[in-house]
Parts: structure tokens; C-alpha cells; sequence
């Protein structure tokens, strides 16, 4: 997201540039209802629903320009990560997965739905993906008829 503020001599007024691509036209209908609303003075842009630009096209320019295409942008503690993307950061960056299990500990949530992840504790996905490897660890010390088929990694 871009912001850009024009200063007038009486009156500040800003530009929210908003990178909502033209698949999810239905996310910006709702942000725009709410534009210039209870005396905000901002307005929200949508260019690439404008030029009716999907992912492909996006990929296409940031190609052309010779540019790395970006990977998915979320928030560290998104509830709306999939589980792969838990254990990812998990594994990978440690420090944010601590905090946003902090974060999920001190949330309080009205009603049966616990947690970041709509119903489920990152922690309890974590310790449930832990279990599953474990299985494997008992399986190659266990098994009386240990095939080596590759399907797993020890």
C-alpha cells in the first residue's frame, strides 16, 4: 500500500493507494464504501482493478522490469495463514512465531473459537505436526518389516 498526501493551503487530503488486484474487486467495494466517510479526508485508489490487472498481469510487468516477483505478504500472525505456512515460520523464523504465540496466549475471544488460526492454537497445530513425525521415529525402530520405499524420511 502506497500512501500520497496532498497538502492544499487550507485542507490536507490523502491518496491511499491500494494494490487489491482485480480478482478481489469484491475487497475493494467494501474499503471504498467507507472512503471521505464521518469527515475522513483520504480516498482509496484501486489501479490494478482500474486496469484490470490480475496476478498474471502484475507478474508479467514486475517481469518485464526485470524485477524479483514477491512471495505472499502477510502479517507474521495472520489468521488466515495455512498450516504449511505455520510450521514455515516456525522452522524458519523463530522469533515470530514466538511472538505471535504470545500474541494468541493474551487474545481474548468471545464465544468457542480460540486462537489465531479460527478455532485452533498455533501451539496445538505444532505439537499435532511434531506427534505425526514422531510416528516415523517409532516406525524405523519398531517395524518388523521395514521396507525402504522412500515415502518418508527418517
Amino acid at each position: 500500500m502506497v500512501r500520497v498526501v496532498f497538502v492544499e493551503p487550507v485542507k490536507k487530503f490523502e491518496l491511499v493507494i491500494v494494490g487489491f488486484d482485480f480478482a478481489e474487486g469484491h475487497r475493494a467495494t467494501y474499503v471504498a464504501s467507507n472512503d471521505l466517510g464521518k469527515g475522513r479526508s483520504a480516498a482509496n485508489w484501486f489501479p490494478l482493478i482500474e486496469w484490470q490487472w490480475a496476478r498474471k498481469e502484475c507478474a508479467e510487468a514486475i517481469a518485464r522490469h526485470g524485477l524479483p516477483q514477491p512471495g505472499k505478504s502477510s502479517c507474521f500472525f495472520c489468521p488466515a495463514m495455512k498450516l504449511r505456512e505455520i510450521l514455515r515460520l516456525r522452522d524458519q523464523a523463530p522469533e515470530y512465531y514466538q511472538r505471535a504465540v504470545a500474541l494468541e496466549e493474551n487474545v481474548k475471544v468471545k464465544g468457542p473459537k480460540q486462537g489465531l488460526a479460527f478455532g485452533t492454537k498455533w501451539t496445538e497445530i505444532v505439537k499435532a505436526d511434531d506427534d505425526q513425525l514422531k510416528l516415523f521415529d517409532w516406525l524405523d525402530k519398531h517395524d518388523p518389516h521395514h521396507v525402504p520405499c522412500g515415502c518418508y524420511d527418517g
